[in-house]
């Protein structure tokens, strides 16, 4: 399979911005994480500009988005602060923008609405579920704190949303500029993740469901257990796969703005499937979902990431399970133990991931 082809172009410094296409142009904000960075555009909007996505609310990043309205937007306002998604990287400064008399928030409703049950989750005080919901992963009682903290950790780089916004919803088409943007949602990394796509200047701007090095962290969370994300997920890819080429200018989250869509979702598709057969010929035995993190991460898992771990294994069994090829079963202390159905490794092949992959329209011939 081909390699991806990556723009020459070199990395913009925080607070600065490189046009990558006519009017379209590539900040990058820094995070204090293994993950160090977050990519935003900043779309040329008549006399306005539009921005999709914000970056964390934190000083840092604060002083990036003064120094980006001093050195580039000359003088003109934001018209729209459109987030992808509602993680902190991409939500946290958009209240902070739009109070500032930047225009409107748009987002999806599902993103919204998903915010605003985590205030709250915290305002309440009851983690009840979350507590359940981790211990029934394997997790000891020392480490069930973890999810309050990440949680009120999530919500201190978040400033509070406006009231009002406006929510866009798949299919829709945005004008800004010159250009028509027709709205994709995607799925599975978060509840209604939010895509742009340009048929005309073969533009798509992908937040984080499709990323060049990385894939997408795809969970189950606490509010609803039984939900099946990582389908929602590889449906979103193969939709991608209908709508994109390989000659798209895809725009991430994160890393390089790259070419080839095509061959970068046949190879997360690929690399889903063979996660899913290692977590079955893990759990040829009964295992907790902490048990199986050997066949999932090639690292040990570290406290700070320990939460997300148990969401993507409880992803991937909550796949298996709704696929027929796993069993559940819950002990006396609410653990559950995951086994492989018979023959489920040859049955993955045939009924849920086929290995015959969709082929993308257009592909490049070099």
């Amino acid at each position: 399979m081909k390699k991806i082809a990556y723009l020459r172009d070199p990395v913009p410094d925080p607070g600065a911005a490189l046009e990558v296409a006519a009017g379209i142009f590539w900040l990058r904000l820094p995070m204090p994480y293994a993950l160090d960075h977050v990519n935003l555009w900043l779309l040329a909007d008549g006399d306005s500009w539009t921005v999709i996505d914000c970056g964390p609310a934190n000083p840092t990043c604060r002083r990036c988005w003064e120094e980006i309205r001093e050195r580039h937007l000359g003088g003109r306002p934001l018209n729209r602060v459109i987030c992808t998604h509602n993680h902190p990287d991409h939500l946290g400064l958009a209240g902070w923008l739009v109070r500032r008399g930047n225009g409107r928030l748009c987002l999806t409703r599902g993103e919204y609405e998903n915010f605003q049950e985590l205030l709250e989750d915290v305002a309440s005080g009851d983690f009840t579920a979350a507590r359940d919901f981790y211990r029934a992963a394997g997790l000891n009682s020392d480490r069930l704190d973890h999810y309050e903290t990440e949680l009120r950790g999530y919500l201190s780089l978040v400033e509070p949303l406006p009231a009002a916004y406006q929510p866009l919803e798949n299919g829709a088409e945005i004008t800004i500029g010159r250009h028509t943007w027709q709205v994709v949602i995607g799925g599975g990394h978060s509840s209604e993740h939010l895509c742009l796509h340009c048929p005309e200047l073969e533009i798509f701007i992908a937040g984080d469901q499709l990323l060049p090095e990385i894939s997408s962290n795809v969970s189950v969370w606490p509010r609803q257990p039984e939900a099946n994300p990582l389908r929602e997920w590889l449906d979103a890819c193969r939709r991608l796969q209908t709508i994109l080429n390989d000659r798209t200018l895809v725009l991430p989250a994160h890393g390089r703005p790259f070419r080839g869509a095509c061959r970068r979702l046949e190879t997360l598709l690929a690399e889903s499937r063979e996660r899913l057969k290692r977590l079955l010929a893990e759990a040829d035995q009964p295992r907790r979902l902490v048990d199986l993190f050997p066949a999932l991460f090639a690292a040990e898992i570290a406290d700070d990431n320990l939460l997300m771990a148990c969401g993507e294994a409880r992803a991937g069994c909550n796949f298996l399970l709704a696929a027929g090829l796993l069993s559940v079963r819950e002990d006396e202390q609410g653990v559950l133990w995951y086994r492989a159905r018979p023959d489920s490794i040859t049955k993955l092949d045939v009924n849920t991931l086929p290995p015959g992959l969709p082929v993308c329209s257009n592909n490049l011939t070099t």
